[in-house]
């Protein structure tokens, strides 16, 4: 190579750097694009490592949150469906025991229907969910209700005889700082009102005093059932919504680390595409410069 001129030796040095710099950027896009990260340490991102760890840990956390949150509004939604059912069937028991005070009854049938009443009771509270079983409050292993069902222990006396699970409820973390009540426990006052008014009018089911009593067990029962719905529903919609939150919060993390992490895949392919037709062109310069001599130049 000659080089017999001090413009063409600046021109060469200016053609190398330029060359040099074209070489660098195509290495640096070809590593983002293999890696999917814009670089392989923190220093020149705008994220600490803390920061970063703590915003990965945070989108795991909640995601986990959503997944079980997710579970437990199956679950309560299965205990949703369970009062609606008991609702029609204490509605249905009132115009058993209606009938049966009017004299329009047959004493033998009515005592069947009953029969048949609180077995179907029985049954929708002993209801699972997953293998659990959703009114039995913590002990969710063990049915609530017991078969058969026994009588109150002092007649049209609501008591909670018939229960075996637990006297705890089941409570749910379904975010960092909120907990629930995830259940309906059998042994409620709304229960036992109903089960203490069947088993009243099994006892006495041509006492037209004892049947009253046991009607107004009966729909006292009921309107309490209507208000567990009611906070069955509103725990429902709290843990949707704190879901449709966290779900907001993952999304702005994720468009934090990828705007600062995560590299532009598409637009680095292009630019790699750029810097290969540039550093040619580089190479070719450099080719015709350094094949320069005085003889060349003073022609």
């Amino acid at each position: 190579m000659t080089i017999s001129n001090i413009s063409t030796y600046a021109s060469l040095q200016s053609v190398l750097q330029n060359m040099n710099n074209v070489q660098n950027s195509l290495s640096d896009s070809q590593i983002q694009i293999s890696s999917k990260q814009k670089t392989q340490t923190f220093d020149g991102l705008d994220v600490s490592v803390e920061q970063f760890t703590s915003i990965k840990s945070q989108i795991s956390r909640m995601g986990n949150y959503q997944q079980n949150n997710t579970t437990t509004i199956a679950k309560m939604q299965t205990v949703n469906t369970s009062l609606g059912q008991i609702g029609q069937l204490a509605s249905s028991l009132k115009s058993l025991i209606q009938t049966q005070i009017s004299g329009s009854s047959n004493n033998a049938s009515f005592t069947q229907q009953l029969r048949s009443q609180l077995d179907s009771l029985s049954s929708v509270l002993n209801t699972s969910y997953g293998g659990n079983y959703v009114f039995s409050g913590s002990d969710i292993g063990t049915p609530p209700i017991k078969i058969p069902v026994p009588h109150s222990v002092q007649s049209g006396v609501p008591d909670q005889i018939y229960y075996q699970g637990s006297d705890q409820d089941p409570v749910v973390r379904i975010s960092e700082s909120q907990t629930i009540t995830s259940g309906i426990r059998a042994n409620s006052a709304e229960f036992q009102k109903l089960f203490a008014g069947i088993s009243q009018a099994l006892q006495s089911p041509t006492d037209t005093k004892s049947l009253q009593n046991a009607e107004d067990l009966i729909d006292q029962g009921l309107q309490g059932i209507v208000a567990l719905q009611s906070k069955v529903n509103s725990t429902i919609l709290n843990v949707q919504q704190t879901n449709s939150q966290m779900q907001t919060t993952q999304t702005y993390f994720q468009g934090f680390i990828d705007d600062n992490i995560n590299a532009d895949v598409v637009g680095l392919t292009a630019k790699v595409s750029q810097d290969t037709v540039t550093l040619q062109a580089s190479f070719s310069t450099f080719a015709r410069i350094s094949g320069l001599s005085l003889v060349n130049y003073l022609k």
